[in-house]
């Protein structure tokens, strides 16, 4: 995330305010271990963390009816079998109904 990441950002809104913009990396921190809302940046409508875990998304969905600058959440990737037996799938998907 950088100056030529926010500035494609403005161009963006400026050219077509309605249209959502998604980029995964609009963090001011590399993680989110602290609180998540706190380090989105700007330069992105909606936080779209990969592979999140089920705890973070819990902390996710309780801070953000009371966060001003908070946005939707949409998990860009959070299941990955390549032969694996998909563990915590269930846990995710209680969580994307809850909130």
């Amino acid at each position: 995330n950088g100056v030529n990441h926010h500035r494609t950002f403005m161009w963006l809104k400026r050219r077509d305010p309605t249209r959502p913009v998604q980029y995964e990396h609009a963090r001011l921190e590399p993680t989110w271990d602290t609180n998540a809302l706190e380090t989105i940046d700007t330069n992105t409508d909606i936080f779209c963390p990969m592979y999140p875990s089920h705890e973070k998304l819990a902390k996710y969905g309780e801070l953000y009816e009371d966060w001003p600058h908070a946005r939707p959440l949409i998990m860009c990737e959070y299941a990955h079998a390549m032969g694996n037996s998909m563990g915590g799938f269930k846990e995710y998907m209680d969580l994307i109904y809850q909130y």
